[in-house]
């Protein structure tokens, strides 16, 4: 227990070394177009290429919806967990077909020779001096904001509930504790240490998570090479949940995934921070990310057959077992959970921020909001609420594969504004309050089916795309 604490405060320590060796921190989160010119000459061409490639797999390989999602849910969609490898694959090349063609429209190339750090938030792509435009903003940065800030909860929530567990923390108040304490460190890192602090974390936590992966699997093999009893054949890959759910999952995923990247402020703050490497890299790294799931995927089936369990629990008797294997194993799984936490949170952090200050009234930034005035106690507000929010999960007992499948996609909202965008049409707020509606009403439905029941839950994510295609009509 000592050295799987050790552990955990070890790679929060290394991170805020590495902050500390960036120096002197800014006293804004926003950056001034002379600031981005000497940025970009410090970081040069070749480091700009790694700290893009790293930021793309490492906010994309989250804690939550990537390394404990697929080490614990494999078994359960079977085969059709594979659809999640193809997609994001392919998801580069979607995604950089809008990205250039949006890119190149005059208002957004003057945005972005401009330099000005607005063009990094979603919002700013769809303003205009009208009104259409105005109400199209604001409904893209509450969409935004509610994702983030659903996203950023989630990775602390499953944090907590697999640090708790390990460490047989029972009593809900001291779950609390684990999860404001956890929460504070990381938004303080990121208020604190700003745009240069989870650039260059990146870096080095994705290669963590890479390493992490590949020591569990290890781990795993060795378990089921001597094992005499565990038999692996094509019937693992056998699905548990019901035809209808394996066919929606599949289309959730291909719909989430291939649009993903397009509908999430992490892109477009990229495409701010790095330019035209942020496509360049896109299909590499989406490349990279299909490879690094695709093992975690192996590490999902390989625990089903260890532990005949699948969820939570799955992972929980799947570091029970390599425990007895050996210790470096575990401190394995945990250095990657919390380089997945930081890699993914910092950006989202980041992100909520600079949403946050977005003026729908007048296109621009609030740079006061920016001010980073004193971050230790924006820090512990936030996760004052996040706190509060994981305690009320917790007692109603909601199902976090559920909560996991309807807070992923609420960014697919925005497809419908990005598809008239695209086009070179005049903006339709309508279109994205019915695609909301209609998004909400079946996700909230979902809720209230069985906990294994998920065709509501799945199908919430179709809604957006059926309202897309209303959208393409001018």
């Amino acid at each position: 227990m000592i050295l799987e604490i050790l552990t955990i405060i070890l790679v929060f320590g290394m991170t805020f070394l590495f902050f500390q060796v960036l120096g002197r921190p800014k006293e804004s989160l926003v950056y001034t177009a002379e600031e981005k010119d000497k940025w970009d000459r410090q970081i040069g061409p070749k480091l700009s290429k790694w700290f893009t490639a790293t930021n793309i797999v490492g906010t994309l390989t989250s804690l939550a919806t990537a390394y404990l999602f697929f080490i614990g849910n494999s078994k359960i969609f079977g085969w059709a967990i594979l659809a999640c490898v193809v997609s994001i694959f392919f998801s580069g090349f979607i995604t950089n077909f809008f990205t250039k063609k949006i890119l190149s429209t005059t208002r957004i190339k003057e945005l972005l020779e401009s330099k000005k750090q607005k063009v990094g938030v979603i919002a700013s792509l769809f303003w205009n001096d009208t009104n259409n435009a105005k109400q199209l903003s604001n409904l893209v940065k509450v969409i935004s904001l509610l994702n983030i800030g659903a996203i950023i909860w989630l990775e602390f929530a499953l944090f907590t509930d697999i640090f708790v567990y390990l460490f047989q923390i029972e009593h809900i108040m001291l779950k609390s504790l684990v999860i404001f304490l956890a929460t504070t460190l990381i938004i303080y890192f990121t208020v604190k240490y700003g745009l240069r602090g989870f650039v260059f974390a990146d870096s080095f936590q994705s290669p963590l998570i890479l390493f992490s992966i590949l020591l569990l699997m290890t781990g795993c093999g060795i378990l089921i090479y001597q094992s005499q009893t565990i038999q692996i054949d094509l019937s693992i890959l056998s699905p548990i949940v019901p035809t209808t759910n394996v066919i929606l999952f599949v289309l959730h995923v291909f719909v989430l995934n291939s649009f993903l990247i397009l509908v999430t402020e992490g892109h477009w703050l990229r495409v701010w921070i790095f330019g035209e490497n942020e496509t360049v890299l896109q299909k590499k790294s989406m490349f990279t990310t299909s490879i690094v799931w695709l093992l975690l995927i192996l590490v999902g089936f390989g625990t089903f057959a260890l532990t005949n369990q699948t969820g939570e629990n799955s992972i929980f008797a799947l570091l029970e077992n390599l425990k007895e294997l050996s210790i470096g194993f575990i401190l394995a799984f945990w250095i990657g959970a919390v380089s997945a936490l930081f890699s993914t949170a910092d950006t989202q952090i980041y992100s909520f921020f600079l949403v946050r200050s977005f003026n729908h009234n007048n296109g621009n930034l609030d740079g006061d909001k920016l001010k980073i005035g004193r971050p230790f106690l924006k820090s512990l507000l936030f996760a004052s609420f996040f706190t509060l929010a994981y305690i009320a999960v917790r007692l109603i007992e909601f199902p976090f594969e559920k909560i996991i499948f309807i807070v992923m996609p609420i960014c697919l909202n925005l497809l419908p504004a990005f598809v008239r965008l695209f086009k070179g049409y005049k903006p339709k707020p309508s279109l994205t309050v019915v695609s909301i509606i209609g998004y909400m009403v079946l996700s909230i439905i979902g809720f209230f089916q069985s906990d294994n029941e998920m065709s509501f839950t799945l199908a919430a994510s179709l809604f957006p795309v059926l309202i897309s295609l209303i959208a393409l009509k001018k």
